[in-house]
């Protein structure tokens, strides 16, 4: 691993979901590629280079779960302004050493450091798992499907995850336009059920260009775009960051939070 990261604190982040399949390694993979705009980044997870978000990872020298991005995904990138030289995949995979133990030896080497990391809360065990994930990060990003059992889970981890202070749901696949009452019921019950943490986010980080709770629940929201549908597509490199309502501009919405918060 490089050498100790000068400057600001590490920053911690949680992207996390209570059930599978709602895009938790699409958006932390998108998430550490914007990022690497800004500083090092290491995004640890069980299989974060396998799922082909950074082409075949290559392993670090003398390392048995560091592994950077694909040589022609990081060339791929910098058309893109991105830096994937400065982002490290640690795989958790077989890991026996206690996890706030792994994120400690990790941090003082990055500006940024993104956990992916189920949270399903299906037992006692899990309600401690994630409680306990809460007290060692600085913001949790639970992502979400438009479903009442998805929206259910992540507010009941809201409530669990309370020593996080900051707490970002985001709804991924958000209705489309033929689904217009159906995507306004999800919108009032987002604003109803997690205003509060918006209105958090919003005082922490007084200066961000969304400036009220439904400005963040739909600018950090994953619209339903067929192409990630098919393969590890990274969507930083399909779409413009600076384009609203696309998911590479969402994203730029997120990281935009992760660096107002950070300081």
């Amino acid at each position: 691993m490089q050498s100790p990261s000068p400057g600001k604190k590490p920053f911690v982040i949680l992207v996390t979901s209570t059930q599978g399949g709602s895009g938790r390694s699409l958006i932390a993979s998108a998430l550490a590629t914007h990022l690497t705009r800004f500083g090092e980044v290491a995004l640890m997870g069980d299989d974060v280079a396998g799922r082909g978000y950074f082409g075949s990872a290559v392993l670090h020298p003398g390392s048995r779960n560091i592994l950077s991005a694909a040589p022609e995904i990081i060339a791929q990138a910098t058309n893109f302004g991105y830096h994937l030289n400065r982002l490290r995949l640690i795989e958790q995979i077989g890991e026996t050493q206690p996890l706030p133990e792994r994120v400690a030896a990790v941090k003082p080497f990055h500006q940024f450091v993104i956990l992916c990391a189920e949270s399903r809360l299906e037992s006692t065990t899990d309600f401690t798992k994630a409680r306990s994930r809460s007290e060692m990060v600085d913001l949790t990003i639970p992502v979400y499907r438009q479903t009442e059992r998805s929206h259910y889970l992540t507010s009941m981890l809201q409530e669990i995850a309370k020593m996080c202070e900051l707490y970002l749901p985001v709804a991924n696949f958000l209705s489309n336009a033929k689904e217009v009452d159906l995507g306004s019921h999800w919108t009032l019950e987002a604003l109803k059920t997690f205003g509060e943490c918006f209105n958090q986010l919003l005082k922490v980080c007084p200066n961000l260009h969304m400036r009220d709770p439904e400005s963040i629940f739909h600018g950090t929201a994953f619209s339903y775009t067929p192409v990630l549908s098919y393969g590890s597509v990274n969507p930083m490199f399909k779409f413009s960051a600076t384009a609203p309502g696309t998911p590479a501009n969402a994203i730029s919405n997120i990281a935009n939070i992760v660096l107002a918060a950070a300081g």
